[in-house]
């Protein structure tokens, strides 16, 4: 993890939005990456077996070739030798390979298969002998082809087998495993550098702003907010918050002169009452020497 990234996640609150919006991100593009590596798969599964079945069946084409005079004349060894030498070709792709003459019986069989594949193949050897025509099953990885001989191209019998895909697909998974750790690698790089790109972008100035907030709340308004000259959705928040700043600060300044002219009317009061009531206890020389408010200051010298 890149020391910039660890930092910033370190630092979000714990119940931070950029957080969340981390993780939806990580989630949106985790479900897209295994929705991508699953058509990846199916297509690399489709393409491998495609290429085995082309495989497959060029093989069987060009041994039911040579097994026409050896199904003919009955000559089991040579048709032995056929098959052995289609196992060493298939490898580890063969499962059960066989041989039939032309009333389906079995003539020779290979390969380390079992009872079912051994059954199917002959169920489909018989349908290849009955039709003249090559009979196909789970995406060609199971074939039969007919083996035909003579100047009328008689159906004399069939050969088929069946493969597997797996090695062949573990191979291509392994090959494939490199990259794959290398994209995660990448992706998890990605998430914490957009993590970091946001809190510069996003959570900063949003700390920033929240700030001067609470500077709003605690009734200082003398300082102005910062960043409203950005064009962005935070300089909206920003110019909005200098409006109500600055509405604030105009009601404290009328509420600070309606105080003010209310003291100025209670010292003209007071004033004018202790005047009055030298006058009515017959002091006539007594005077208001304490000026009064503007507004209240001919009322004095009245």
């Amino acid at each position: 993890m890149p020391n910039g990234a660890s930092a910033a996640l370190a630092s979000l609150p714990r119940r931070s939005i950029l957080i969340r919006i981390s993780g939806l991100i990580a989630a949106t593009t985790f479900v897209v990456a295994i929705l991508l590596a699953t058509f990846a798969t199916r297509s690399a599964l489709d393409i491998v077996g495609d290429a085995l079945g082309e495989e497959l069946q060029s093989i069987l084409v060009g041994s039911a070739a040579n097994l026409g005079p050896h199904l003919r004349f009955k000559n089991i060894e040579a048709i032995e030798e056929d098959l052995n030498g289609q196992l060493q070709r298939a490898g580890d792709k063969a499962v059960a390979l066989g041989v039939w003459n032309a009333d389906a019986e079995s003539i020779a069989q290979a390969g380390p298969g079992d009872t079912e594949a051994a059954a199917k193949l002959q169920e489909m050897a018989l349908q290849a002998i009955s039709s003249g025509e090559a009979v196909f099953q789970r995406g060609r990885l199971v074939q039969v082809v007919p083996v035909k001989f003579g100047p009328n191209q008689a159906t004399v019998g069939a050969v088929g087998a069946v493969w597997t895909a797996q090695g062949a697909v573990t191979a291509v998974f392994r090959n494939a495993a490199p990259g794959m750790v290398v994209t995660m690698g990448l992706f998890l790089g990605l998430l914490f550098a957009a993590t970091a790109l946001l809190r510069r972008m996003l959570g900063r100035p949003l700390g920033t702003l929240c700030a001067a907030m609470g500077d709003v709340a605690r009734g200082d308004l003398d300082n102005a907010i910062p960043m409203t000259d950005r064009a962005d959705e935070i300089g909206e928040l920003a110019r909005s918050l200098e409006s109500l700043r600055g509405d604030l600060g105009q009601m404290r300044a009328a509420e600070m002169r309606r105080e003010a002219a209310r003291a100025d009317q209670t010292k003209a009061i007071e004033g004018l009452a202790s005047a009055l009531q030298a006058l009515s206890g017959g002091d006539l020389t007594s005077r208001i020497d304490e000026r009064f408010a503007e507004d209240y200051e001919r009322l004095r010298s009245d």
